[in-house]
């Protein structure tokens, strides 16, 4: 009963909201998007920037539970766009979605009287994906925007945390609410579309078998297409940051990127989101997110070395050596990153 209460007084405020943007006629330029694998810290890196003056956050648009017509208009899970897709229907769903026309039947953040002013208040929106990393080149090719931040976080990390929660992007049409690890064949299907992985490759996915090495295939996935554009093309708004980063030298990693999209308001306020966990991680406050080489390396304990083995090996087969078998990523990848 309290929770139907809480739900319902969050969809009103929303409403409130849209309806202010919508009379505004506010610009997808101002907005700023949030993108990287399902359990790589994008809600926590939302909440923090979300700390930026005139700015409220918008979760998971293409979660067809939160945002069922973006399923209506033909958004997928983990699907791949070509950057020159011309698909007119789903680029006016993204803009309407960028510009805050579409609103959450089931809006996710933490019901605050600071977080309430904060959304009636706010005219600019981040907007946070994990759905739409195959897609976010495509994006970045159709839409104006403030910035693009790409975060991205261990596979062994990721996988864990995907095994533990059940989640990993994937939802059933007919049970929206229903998460479910995908089969080989369904990150086979997208994989087949991108004309840069090789048939030795994919031959090679063919013959996996176990949750882990699917779960690894698909981080190697939402990660390898957005790194691959930004390296061939070196976009200016796109800011690339590691989970690692933010956890071990979080007030360094914030004031870039403060740099980088010209921003120093409500920078403190962010840096004191750094210690908070997200309103989606299932711990307690005083979490490991506070505890940083706790945080970061517990995969090596908490999975087998066998699984451990499978998921680093998988990351070979795409040359994402960005990651080994230390907690911390290689600050130079990119620089040096050749592709599969």
């Amino acid at each position: 009963m309290v929770y139907q209460l809480l739900h319902k007084i969050e969809s009103n405020l929303d409403k409130i909201r849209k309806k202010k943007l919508i009379d505004q006629e506010i610009d997808s330029h101002d907005t700023i998007i949030i993108a990287g694998a399902p359990r790589s810290g994008t809600t926590w890196l939302a909440e923090i920037i979300e700390n930026i003056p005139e700015y409220s956050s918008v979760l998971e648009p293409l979660n067809p539970a939160w945002f069922p017509l973006s399923y209506k208009v033909g958004f997928r899970p983990h699907m791949f766009l070509p950057n020159n897709a011309d698909w007119k229907e789903g680029k006016k769903h993204l803009e309407d979605i960028l510009t805050g026309k579409v609103i959450s039947i089931k809006p996710l953040y933490r019901l605050t009287p600071s977080n309430i002013v904060t959304r009636l208040s706010s005219n600019k929106l981040v907007v946070k994906f994990i759905r739409a990393n195959l897609i976010l080149p495509w994006i970045s090719e159709n839409f104006k925007y403030r910035a693009i931040i790409f975060i991205i976080r261990h596979p062994c990390a990721v996988v864990l945390s995907q095994l533990r929660t059940g989640f990993c992007g994937y939802t059933h049409p007919g049970q929206p609410d229903r998460n479910y690890f995908p089969k080989k064949e369904e990150i086979l299907n997208e994989a087949c579309k991108i004309k840069f992985i090789n048939k030795d490759l994919l031959k090679k996915i063919q013959n996996i078998s176990s949750v882990e090495e699917i779960l690894a295939v698909l981080w190697c996935l939402d990660n390898l297409i957005p790194l691959y554009y930004l390296k061939n093309n070196k976009p200016s708004k796109w800011i690339f940051t590691t989970y690692e980063q933010l956890s071990t030298d979080g007030l360094k990693e914030i004031h870039r990127i403060c740099d980088i999209i010209q921003e120093k308001k409500g920078l403190k306020n962010m840096l004191k989101h750094l210690e908070v966990p997200s309103i989606t991680t299932f711990m307690k406050k005083s979490s490991n997110v506070t505890k940083n080489n706790l945080q970061i390396s517990k995969w090596k304990r908490d999975l087998s070395e066998k699984q451990i083995e499978k998921i680093l090996n998988i990351v070979n087969w795409f040359n994402l050596d960005l990651y080994n078998y230390d907690s911390l990523p290689d600050d130079n990848f990119l620089e040096k990153w050749s592709l599969i």
